[in-house]
């Protein structure tokens, strides 16, 4: 019988490795099983069995994005990437966590 499970985006990073101590029958994926900059890539994959995806990638070469190569990288995966799961999500009725930083937003400044 398969178990549904979740699934766990940039597993290969310090998040990534830190949640799959928490959550250690994670699908865990990192750019070379699932590229979640490439809207075929997840689009295309397979969801099945999947109830939650967590999103632990993240462009945070802060220097290296003031290039212009790394702006590119950095906006593909930071933003890009987050509403290519955002649809997958929507379209196989998934839960999506998307995890930031107190870099990006310290949970202080009333956003509305």
């Amino acid at each position: 019988m398969n178990e549904s499970k979740i699934l766990i985006t940039g597993a290969s990073g310090q998040l990534g490795k830190a949640l799959l101590a928490v959550f250690p029958s994670a699908v865990a994926t990192d750019v070379n099983e699932l590229d979640i900059a490439d809207s075929k890539s997840v689009k295309n994959y397979n969801w099945t069995n999947i109830k939650t995806i967590i999103n632990a990638a993240g462009y945070t070469n802060v220097d290296g994005a003031e290039t212009p190569e790394g702006k590119t990288v950095a906006w593909k995966v930071n933003d890009e990437a987050v509403g290519y799961l955002t649809d997958a999500a929507v379209s196989n009725n998934l839960l999506l966590v998307h995890v930031s930083t107190a870099y990006v937003f310290d949970g202080h400044k009333k956003m509305y």
